[in-house]
């Protein structure tokens, strides 16, 4: 929800760029998506953030299914869909729907730059279970994403 995301960042400190004044920083743990009646405008604020250099994230299961092109239920707001969100509800939810073709293309370009896993010397951060194995499996996909996306704009640049 973007409305309780604005009142948390504004209620930790930090500031419309996502600078906080004693420098802390912003890291989002996945599942940006699917978990409101507006996922676009939360899309928009965070890529802003990250972006801007002011924040990170890693990807959730939300996310990955987006990239995948997996409909599940709640991500039909991704393919102009309106559907039934709430379990409780057999009505049409309000949802706000992916504005464009060029808005989905550019948030699936965003995404796809995003980690699985951040890791630092005293901190590691994933959507969700940790353990070695998974690491090391997080850790290859991200290296292979890493290339895959310095080969593409390689590529992309020689065309230009």
């Amino acid at each position: 929800e973007a409305g309780a995301l604005a009142t948390l960042l504004d209620r930790l400190g930090y500031d419309g760029c996502g600078r906080h004044p004693e420098g802390r920083r912003l890291v989002f743990v996945g599942d940006l998506v699917d978990r409101g009646p507006n996922s676009v405008a939360v899309i928009d604020i965070v890529k802003k953030l990250v972006k801007g250099g002011n924040a990170q994230m890693v990807l959730g299961n939300h996310e990955l299914n987006l990239l995948r092109g997996k409909r599940k239920h709640g991500n039909h707001w991704f393919y102009g869909e309106p559907e039934v969100i709430r379990k409780d509800e057999k009505e049409i939810s309000f949802q706000v729907l992916a504005p464009s073709e060029e808005w989905k293309k550019d948030c699936l370009d965003f995404l796809s730059y995003q980690p699985l896993v951040l890791e630092g010397d005293s901190v590691t951060v994933v959507h969700a279970a940790l353990d070695d194995s998974c690491m090391e499996s997080l850790r290859d996909w991200d290296a292979k994403a890493e290339e895959s996306q310095s080969q593409s704009q390689s590529e992309k640049s020689q065309s230009e």
